[in-house]
């Protein structure tokens, strides 16, 4: 799991930024959990733009990509980046 910490006090910068990875977090998870309940084809590229989108409107620019699988590799599907052809299911693990 990733962590995010600060030696000494976070500057409102770095709060802002944290706070808008967070909250992206928390609208991408919204967004998979809507399409899960739904039983939709849920696409990997798909959560990876709607946290996309929601950094960009915290006045962010884009970033490499927003997740991945994780496994008996540290890194593997699904991918959660513009370009994967992964399909997401329930019970995939992956960070975000």
């Amino acid at each position: 799991m990733t962590r995010t910490i600060f030696f000494g006090k976070a500057n409102s910068e770095q709060r802002k930024l944290y706070h808008a990875v967070l909250n992206g977090q928390k609208t991408s998870i919204e967004y998979l959990e809507t399409k899960l309940k739904s039983k939709e084809l849920i696409q990997a590229p798909s959560i990876d733009q709607v946290m996309r989108d929601y950094i960009i409107t915290q006045g962010y620019k884009p970033f490499n990509h927003s997740s991945h699988g994780i496994g008996l590799k540290v890194h593997e599907s699904p991918h959660l980046w513009p370009s994967s052809k992964d399909i997401i299911k329930e019970k995939m693990v992956f960070f975000n």
